[in-house]
């Protein structure tokens, strides 16, 4: 998620904090928004003027100004209902606007992303690889996409491609020895390289893999 807030799941609502604006100690929060679902997964965009809340029944955008003093309450943008079918698993941005959304098909037994075009939800295909999709991410500074799967491995996504009748493309960027829990991919002085946390014992450690 975007450094500068932070989320809260409870129940059926969301509790917002933008950090660069406001320290509220939880369980209390800047703002709690009201849900119609659970939420199963949220997204933070790169200026933190977008939220996205991914439930089993929908995914809904919500606007968030953060310029404006008293900072108003998140606006409903959009939502759509289109992945009720399936079983949503993770939504990112990447950039402030463009927003993609893994949702799994238990009967074909494979992976599926989708791409926001304005207020529609609409797919880009099943993600092809030997083993299933663990998690979607964005990069820190949420340029590129990523999805990492159950063997530990890292591709990078190719959210450019202009095609809708492949499956999305994805290249290999690294192989981690074992499935890791939480990933996130930065760039060092140039290099690009995944951070990772790892709790071996009582304290968490990060550790910096380069991407070769």
């Amino acid at each position: 998620m975007e450094s500068s807030s932070r989320c809260l799941l409870r129940a059926a609502s969301l509790k917002l904090t933008p950090l660069r604006l406001a320290n509220v100690p939880p369980p209390m929060a800047f703002h709690t928004l009201a849900l119609e679902h659970k939420a199963i997964d949220v997204a933070v965009s790169e200026t933190g003027n977008r939220v996205a809340v991914l439930s089993n029944h929908d995914i809904a955008l919500y606007a968030l100004d953060l310029s404006k003093r008293p900072i108003p309450k998140p606006v409903l943008v959009w939502n759509s209902n289109v992945i009720k079918t399936r079983c949503p698993r993770h939504v990112t941005f990447v950039g402030d606007e463009r927003l993609f959304c893994m949702t799994d098909n238990w009967d074909e037994e494979e992976s599926c992303l989708w791409r926001s075009e304005g207020p529609e939800l609409l797919p880009i295909g099943p993600i092809i690889h030997t083993t299933g999709a663990s998690s979607l991410l964005s990069d820190a500074d949420f340029m590129a996409l990523y999805v990492q799967f159950q063997d530990g491995s890292l591709h990078n996504v190719d959210t450019h491609a202009e095609s809708t009748d492949l499956p999305p493309q994805t290249s290999l960027v690294h192989k981690f020895p074992s499935l890791v829990p939480e990933v996130k991919v930065v760039t060092v002085e140039g290099q690009v390289r995944a951070t990772i946390l790892e709790a071996p014992s009582k304290t968490d450690q990060c550790r910096l893999w380069p991407l070769d």
